[in-house]
């Protein structure tokens, strides 16, 4: 458990509904901590990665690439649906 749920779990001062709240936040850290990541997760994070240094592209340069991607298929879905 991570030092801020720690940190969370000892407040006293919280009212009913942000101790609730807390206890649902500690939870979920607990369950996302022992889940394993999806072999096609794995499988994306290596290619994109691998795609990257053959290029010699920074992240900040493929997070534009792929927004400016996302802008080119959006206006090219709208375009042919709205034909």
């Amino acid at each position: 458990m991570s030092k801020k749920a720690n940190k969370l779990k000892g407040a006293k001062d919280l009212t009913d509904l942000e101790s609730a709240q807390r206890r649902r936040f500690i939870l979920c850290e607990q369950e996302s901590a022992h889940q394993m990541p999806s072999s096609i997760l794995i499988w994306h994070k290596t290619c994109i990665k691998r795609i990257r240094l053959r290029f010699g592209l920074s992240k900040y340069q493929m997070l534009w690439i792929t927004f400016g991607k996302g802008l080119v298929i959006g206006y090219a879905l709208a375009f042919f649906l709205h034909r």
